[in-house]
């Protein structure tokens, strides 16, 4: 699983029940609250590079407005026309000569940055082209440049704290206020469990010089792997996945071992992969 698709596996399971609270919290939308929300997969007739990643329909009385979201962790130079071309895919598809309602297109642009790959803070996608004839735009939402102490005022946007401006915060308080956060929302042992093993994994988006997302968060929950989605996937795949991710953020391997639960030559060969792959 790459990169990308594991942070997008998170966002996935996160925006489908909470898209609603990120556009009217985040982005320029305001929405009727009492719209109804709906995922809709997305099915090109046509082949393209790659799937979109999301596709919201809000229904109201008098219209429906389709909402396509993508999220990156990088910058692209070539998003600005992947969003074009998603654009017509969209309509093309949807806005059909029997449609009842008017058919309303918003697109939005998730940038998550990523500290490893420099790309935190340094959003250079275009996202407006004059055509002459006529201006194209899709909306921006650059996470990294959003104070961390917006999200935590919404259990539904809780997940991107680790996101956003920490400024010269000090992360271990920054973590214990997250923390502390999904206590309160969650209040289910499970539940927060579940989203601390997010937490972890989207930590491995930014540098961070603390241990408390992989040490102390860890272990004062009595985090089981098996509570991990990525270790339901599949057990051994899943298992190595995990060990993957913690190892990169710098995790001693006794951790790695202890929360994983591979063996110690499992993990040694895993690192030494991560070693020749990274030279």
């Amino acid at each position: 699983m790459g990169a990308k698709n594991k942070y997008d596996t998170i966002f996935k399971d996160k925006l489908k029940d909470n898209f609603l609270g990120l556009l009217l919290n985040f982005s320029k939308e305001k929405i009727n609250k009492s719209a109804e929300i709906t995922s809709r997969p997305i099915e090109f007739s046509l082949t393209v590079e790659r799937d979109a990643d999301f596709l919201f329909v809000a229904t109201e009385k008098n219209k429906e407005t389709f909402y396509h979201l993508e999220v990156q962790t990088d910058n692209d130079d070539e998003m600005l026309n992947r969003m074009l071309t998603y654009l017509a895919l969209i309509n093309e598809r949807h806005n059909t000569k029997n449609r009842e309602k008017p058919l309303f297109i918003k697109q939005i642009l998730l940038f998550l940055g990523n500290q490893k790959t420099g790309s935190v803070g340094k959003c250079t996608m275009p996202f407006k082209k004059d055509f002459g004839s006529f201006v194209y735009e899709y909306q921006l939402i650059d996470i990294t440049q959003i104070d961390y102490k917006e999200f935590l005022k919404h259990p539904e946007t809780l997940a991107f704290a680790i996101l956003g401006k920490f400024d010269s915060k000090n992360e271990d308080k920054v973590m214990t206020e997250i923390k502390n956060k999904a206590i309160s929302y969650y209040k289910h042992r499970d539940k927060i469990r579940e989203f601390l093993a997010d937490l972890i994994t989207l930590s491995g988006l930014r540098i961070l010089k603390t241990e408390i997302t992989k040490n102390t968060i860890i272990m004062a929950l009595d985090l089981h792997i098996e509570d991990h989605e990525f270790y339901k996937a599949g057990e051994l795949k899943g298992k190595l996945e995990i060990a993957e991710a913690l190892i990169l953020d710098g995790l001693p391997l006794k951790q790695v071992m202890k929360a994983t639960r591979l063996t110690l030559l499992q993990i040694t060969e895993l690192q030494l992969k991560l070693n020749k792959k990274n030279k």
